[in-house]
């Protein structure tokens, strides 16, 4: 009991001190320990059925697999396991455990480097529409990894990947487009050239965008063709002679 400034005797509670409270706090506590045991016998549960059925075969289960052995999800990282069941899935055709294969290849993860056999396993990847396979096989081809440098094949699975909206896809073909406009403009016969020319085309938004009015205005109303090939010989000549008609 303690007196207010009207010496009227007023039982003053400390609500964080009752002891409703602390019991709230002891119930509060099993349930966290319960619900941690029940989450970890749930894991291990589903871990068990994830392997049974990988066992018997099955590709997205051998797939989950490998990526728990990947992670270490519930037991120590293994990534020579993971690989195991990466390739096990990969050979019925799964575009994400392909992709993880050719990811270990080239990154040497679970198994010596081998760009080569890398390359392969994202390239079936990507050939089933995997953007993140595209994109890796863009910068394999950029940088001249594991096959010689093609930038007109950089420019096709960067390209592939860019339109299914791969952001770090489209940013590197419009790196690609900057590093290479000039030598693509004075080297028209190396190789990819055309390749590159077609898809910078077929992108100028990417590469250019339109000019605003007021600088069409300034221009005449007319925009410069983009030049970046120039025509062989025959095909000038041809239209030579159907203007001179």
């Amino acid at each position: 009991m303690v007196a207010d400034d009207n010496n009227v005797g007023v039982l003053k509670l400390n609500p964080f001190k009752s002891p409703a409270l602390n019991a709230n706090k002891g119930w509060r506590k099993f349930v966290r320990k319960f619900a941690g045991w029940l989450k970890t016998e749930i894991s291990a549960a589903y871990r068990a059925y994830t392997r049974r059925k990988a066992e018997q075969g099955d590709a997205a289960a051998q797939y989950r697999l490998g990526v728990a052995c990947d992670n270490g999800e519930g037991q120590a990282k293994a990534p020579d396991l993971a690989l195991k069941w990466y390739r096990k899935a990969a050979y019925q055709g799964h575009a994400d455990a392909q992709y993880a294969l050719g990811i270990g290849y080239v990154r040497g993860q679970g198994v010596a480097v081998d760009a080569t056999e890398g390359m392969l396993w994202l390239q079936k990847a990507a050939a089933q529409g995997h953007t993140d396979a595209q994109f890796t096989l863009g910068q394999m081809y950029c940088g001249g990894e594991g096959t010689a440098r093609d930038i007109g094949q950089a420019a096709k699975w960067f390209r592939k990947a860019g339109d299914k909206g791969h952001a770090e896809a489209k940013i590197s073909l419009k790196q690609l487009f900057a590093d290479d406009r000039q030598s693509l403009v004075s080297s028209p016969s190396q190789p990819g050239a055309a390749q590159v020319a077609a898809a910078m085309v077929a992108t100028a938004s990417l590469v250019s965008p339109s000019p605003e009015p007021a600088a069409a205005q300034e221009s005449g109303g007319h925009r410069p063709p983009l030049q970046l090939v120039p025509p062989p010989p025959e095909q000038g000549a041809e239209q030579d002679q159907k203007l001179a008609a």
